[in-house]
């Protein structure tokens, strides 16, 4: 645990993304605040041994200076992070900033006012960094939208309009799409993933759905992949993470528990060009299942590891309205290559962690 923040004794932090770089520092980014009105982005960096790197930052760590616009200060945080081969780490949430080794903020980069809202930074078989979210455009319409960018962090001219595509909006009166994933495929188009909601009319109930989405090299979209070149999966949602596998992909998210106010992680199974693979799982799907005592469970990251294998964490909880419900607890599961769970890892396929308290990265 680290105590960091600034200002008085209300200070606070959170981290929401980490990173380690080639030789084995551990770079963590996120939020801090002095417990009253500011918020400003967070970077730390810490040894293989968990202490706080002191020849980064100041005593380990980076607070950004606040920005004052006529003695208004808005708020700054970092939602993911990428570390460079260079040990500097580009950072993004409502902003877009790279600091250096030694944690100085990098005037050399590009402008760090991003086109949209970042939610998520990963960097592309050809070097460039994907920065994925969504971009704020109304209260009723918010499209999925994606930048790359090229080292120096200016756009990259060969793709979408100066490096930023957005993405058509699921029909509707009101549409949110927000971009969470996305994996490089042989030929060098994308395949993008996410989530989002919509309402036909004002006093519709809402539906929510995750989506896929065929890029060309160039960021247009492959009319041939769904339609127009996008595929809406709808009932599923959460954190919308698409991981490759061995001769294809995977799809994670979140559906309702049949009959149950409760959630269950699930994963489907991915063709190498984004079809539907009914030899993963069963036809195709499989649902994690939950730890006894549990009704609903939430999605926070996955990774595939050196034998195939993908690795899911999230938390496990009750919504159940009971006088007395288990904690939440974070849980990881592993799925074989070819979706089975596998029940020799942890008990019964299941690893939870301690009683109230969450994983968020892998």
């Amino acid at each position: 645990t680290y105590e960091l923040g600034f200002g008085g004794f209300q200070r606070f932090s959170s981290f929401h993304g980490v990173g380690v770089s080639p030789d084995g520092k551990i770079y963590a980014a996120g939020v801090s605040g002095d417990g009253v009105e500011q918020f400003r982005v967070l970077v730390a960096r810490v040894t293989e041994a968990g202490a706080l790197d002191t020849s980064f930052g100041t005593g380990g760590a980076f607070i950004n200076a606040p920005v004052d616009q006529g003695n208004v200060y808005h708020d700054e945080y970092a939602n993911d992070l990428s570390v460079e081969a260079n040990d500097s780490v580009v950072v993004g949430g409502n902003i877009i900033e790279r600091l250096t080794a030694s944690g100085q903020f990098d005037s050399s980069f590009a402008p760090n006012t991003p086109a949209l809202q970042v939610e998520a930074l990963q960097r592309l078989a050809n070097g460039h960094l994907a920065a994925l979210g969504y971009r704020t455009t109304g209260e009723t319409r918010e499209p999925a939208a994606m930048q790359v960018q090229l080292q120096n962090g200016a756009g990259d001219p060969s793709f979408g309009e100066g490096g930023l595509v957005i993405l058509p909006l699921h029909p509707g009166q009101y549409s949110h799409m927000d971009a969470s994933s996305v994996v490089a495929l042989a030929n060098g188009d994308l395949l993008v993933s996410g989530s989002g909601s919509y309402a036909i009319t004002g006093n519709d109930d809402g539906h929510i759905f995750l989506w896929l989405a065929w890029l060309t090299s160039a960021g247009s979209l492959d009319s041939r992949f769904g339609e127009g070149g996008i595929r809406f999966l709808e009932g599923r949602y959460g954190s919308a993470l698409l991981e490759p596998r061995s001769g294809g992909l995977v799809l994670l998210g979140t559906t309702a528990t049949a009959g149950e106010e409760g959630s269950q992680t699930t994963a489907w199974g991915l063709t190498a060009n984004g079809e539907p693979d009914p030899s993963f799982g069963v036809g195709g799907v499989t649902r994690i299942p939950l730890a006894a005592g549990y009704n609903s469970s939430s999605l926070s990251a996955a990774t595939v590891d050196a034998h195939g294998d993908v690795l899911v964490t999230g938390e496990q909880g009750n919504t159940s309205h009971q006088h007395i419900v288990p904690p939440e607890r974070p849980a990881l599961v592993r799925l074989e290559p070819d979706g089975q769970l596998d029940r020799g890892f942890g008990e019964a396929g299941i690893a939870l962690g301690p009683s109230d308290s969450s994983f968020s990265s892998l």
